[in-house]
């Protein structure tokens, strides 16, 4: 067996077609590296501007002018807060951490059924002081409109030294003081508590209000802890559900892991984006290998054993090899292991490619750091060498190519014509998200979870995921592939065995 492999293997080694496969595959790298517009999407920082408050001021005049009643109105306290607060933000400098401290203390975001303004303190204390200050002992109790004044005053304080960290000291100190109050709800202190974490995070890790990749971890955490917080208090169990809260876990601990290790790139893995909008480094582009160049792969592996066999069909090779005293099993599975050995080395051409490419293009400084995974069991966040986990990748892909090879060779023992086999296979290979998407339906899932297209790709478990098509698991999908493995490989033998050696 392994003397008729290595003959296939010379074969396959011996053809230019092959060679030309690599050049392809060389300048199909090169150029998605170079041209992809994702991939070379930059960090474009957003410089902070002036507020309209001069507008602003102008339309408050016209309307107080044209309505009397509008001044006593909770849309003039709105409007005059509003106006105070541009005002604040404008006096000071461009790009300063006073201004982004004050964004981020506007900013809220929106869930279903779970508080996220909770954070926001200047504003609404702002609020009560110009609400006060408008119509006394109206809408606001003196008691309440002194002890904003002293917050707010607290804040200015901070914000006028120049300091940063005793701006978060405060906001933590005024955070907790709402969580301990008797009138919080449970669910107020769930938002509460993440506020805190987040400004202790700033404050242990030394992390200024800015307009950087650290910032755009911390708001990214925020909004992942949120959307978390609203699904779990759903508490559905639908398949979105799973995948939702699943993305939430992983986003949130990569979060918190990048900005632990002062991590200065997108820590994103191959399946899942952490930070859209940072740039796209070597590092990332080597890990997103498969998910870029899964169909260069394919089209190799059917390429080569679409044309193993009917090449020497049409060269009439074939029958000299069916000839010689070995089993025609034997010939046929040693074609089709030649054929994934193949595949695994354009693989390994390919990693090894990429890396260079992606190296020159992007600058080889982000390898120093390994790939950082989540592992949905264990809740936890992990390291591996960047190598070893595109190898976990190729081995978790095995079944696909082995089901690809084995029904190429399997077409090109029934008919003559490789061209056939080759659209035939790639079709499947294409259309396999959109089979994936209909097998969600309930109609269809009884059924669906049998497909090989579902099953093949055993990538979807990795590191204890649930896959999107949730009622696979692990063990099933491994003895689909099984099941058709075999099946194909006995009618492909049986076919071979009882074919007549002149009319092959």
């Amino acid at each position: 067996m392994i003397k008729l492999i290595e003959n296939e293997l010379i074969k396959i080694f011996k053809k230019k077609s092959f060679y030309l496969l690599l050049l392809i595959i060389i300048i199909i790298i090169v150029l998605f590296n170079h041209a992809n517009p994702d991939q070379n999407h930059t960090l474009e920082f957003p410089k902070t501007s002036d507020m309209a408050v001069n507008l602003w001021e102008q339309n408050l005049k016209n309307k107080a002018v044209n309505d009397e009643s509008y001044i006593n109105s909770e849309g003039y306290i709105q409007d005059k807060y509003s106006i105070e607060f541009g005002k604040l933000y404008n006096s000071y400098p461009e790009n300063s951490w006073q201004r982004y401290a004050l964004n981020d203390e506007r900013n809220s975001i929106s869930v279903p059924l779970f508080p996220t303004d909770l954070h926001q303190d200047i504003e609404p204390n702002l609020k009560t002081i110009i609400d006060y200050e408008i119509n006394p002992n109206f809408n606001i109790q003196k008691n309440d409109y002194e002890e904003a004044k002293k917050i707010y005053e607290q804040y200015m304080q901070a914000l006028n030294n120049d300091d940063w960290k005793e701006y978060v000291a405060l906001k933590i100190k005024n955070l907790r003081q709402k969580s301990e109050s008797s009138s919080t709800t449970s669910d107020e202190k769930k938002s509460l508590n993440i506020e805190i974490e987040i400004y202790e995070y700033r404050l242990k890790y030394d992390i200024p209000f800015n307009d950087d990749i650290f910032n755009d971890y911390i708001s990214n955490w925020r909004e992942e802890q949120y959307l978390l917080e609203s699904f779990l208090k759903m508490g559905t169990s639908d398949e979105f559900y799973y995948q939702t809260t699943q993305i939430c876990k992983l986003n949130i601990a990569l979060s918190k892991y990048a900005l632990e290790n002062k991590i200065e790139y997108d820590i994103s893995d191959s399946a899942i984006t952490v930070l859209s909008h940072n740039k796209v480094d070597a590092r990332i582009s080597l890990i997103r290998l498969f998910k870029h160049f899964d169909i260069v792969i394919v089209a190799v592996a059917i390429y080569i054993s679409c044309t193993n066999i009917t090449e020497e069909k049409n060269k009439g090779t074939i029958k000299n090899l069916l000839t010689k005293p070995h089993k025609r099993s034997k010939i046929l599975i040693s074609k089709i292991l030649a054929c994934i050995i193949t595949v695994i080395i354009t693989t390994l051409f390919m990693i090894i490619v990429q890396y260079v490419v992606g190296g020159i293009i992007f600058g080889f400084d982000s390898y120093n750091i390994d790939y950082i995974g989540y592992n949905y069991t264990s809740d936890s966040v992990f390291t591996l060498n960047l190598f070893v986990y595109l190898l976990l990748l190729l081995l978790c892909k095995l079944p696909m190519y082995f089901i690809i090879v084995t029904f190429c060779i399997f077409m090109s023992v029934i008919n003559k014509h490789s061209i056939m086999a080759m659209i035939l296979t790639l079709s499947i290979f294409l259309i396999r998200t959109d089979i994936e998407r209909y097998s969600r339906f309930p109609v269809f899932t009884p059924i669906a979870k049998y497909f090989i297209t579902n099953n093949w790709d055993l990538s979807i478990f990795l590191f204890g995921r649930i896959p999107d098509f949730n009622v696979l698991t692990l063990p099933f999908s491994i003895f689909v592939c099984l099941i058709y493995e075999i099946l194909l490989l006995i009618i492909a033998i049986r076919h071979f065995s009882k074919r007549d050696i002149y009319n092959i």
